[in-house]
C-alpha cells in the first residue's frame, strides 16, 4: 500500500486490505456461523466465497474474484445486503392469522429491507465508479427499495445499473418488476 495518500485513502485502503486478508469477518448484520447452507447457496458466488466456512482463509477464497472485489470498500456490506434480501424472502413463511404475529413479521421484513438498502448504500457511497460490482449492488438496492414500495428510488437504481452495464439481466428484470409494482393500485400491494 502506498503511504503518500490522503488519510481517507489510507483508511479505505487499509479497510480493503483487512477485508481481503480475512481480518474483518462480518458486518454487524452477519454473525459468524449464523448463515444456513440454503442461505449461502442463495447468494452470489462472490458472497459465497466471502461468507463460507472453509479451511481456506478469506484471501484464498476470494482469489478467483480479485478482479471483481478490487476497489471494494467492504464487500461484506454487499454480502450483508444480499443476505438481508434472502432472509426477507424467507421470512414470509409461515402465514399467521394472529394480528400481533403478523405485525411482528411485517416489522421484521421491513427491517430486513432497510438493512439491505443500507448495506448496499454503504458500498455505493464509497466504491469508485469503476467498481465492477456496482451494477449488481445498484440492482440489489433497487430490489430492496422496490419491495419496500419506494419505487421512484428503485427505478433510479435499476436505471443506474443499466447505465453501468446495459446487458445486466438482473437489472432488466428488477426494472420490469419495479415498474409493475409501481403501477399496481395501493390496495393491491
Amino acid at each position: 500500500m502506498r503511504t503518500n495518500g490522503s488519510p481517507l485513502e489510507l483508511r479505505v485502503g487499509l479497510r480493503v486490505a483487512l477485508c481481503l486478508c480475512g481480518t474483518v469477518f462480518a458486518s454487524p448484520q452477519i454473525a459468524a456461523g449464523e448463515i444456513t447452507a440454503s442461505e449461502l447457496l442463495s447468494l452470489s458466488p462472490v458472497c459465497q466465497a466471502v461468507l463460507q466456512k472453509s479451511h481456506l482463509n478469506r484471501a484464498e477464497r476470494l482469489r478467483p474474484y480479485a478482479h471483481l472485489v478490487s476497489g471494494s470498500c467492504g464487500i461484506i456490506h454487499t454480502c450483508a445486503g444480499e443476505l438481508a434480501l434472502v432472509r426477507y424472502r424467507q421470512w414470509s413463511m409461515p402465514y399467521s392469522s394472529n394480528p400481533d404475529v403478523k405485525a411482528r413479521n411485517e416489522r421484521k421484513r421491513n427491517d430486513l429491507l432497510g438493512t439491505a438498502a443500507a448495506e448496499f448504500s454503504y458500498e455505493i457511497r464509497c466504491a469508485p465508479s469503476s467498481y465492477p460490482l456496482l451494477p449488481m449492488i445498484h440492482t440489489g438496492r433497487g430490489n430492496a427499495l422496490s419491495l419496500g414500495n419506494r419505487h421512484k428510488e428503485a427505478l433510479a437504481d435499476f436505471a443506474r445499473a443499466l447505465e453501468l452495464d446495459p446487458n445486466y439481466g438482473p437489472a432488466k428484470q428488477g426494472l420490469a418488476a419495479a415498474q409493475a409494482r409501481a403501477a399496481m393500485p395501493k390496495s393491491g400491494r
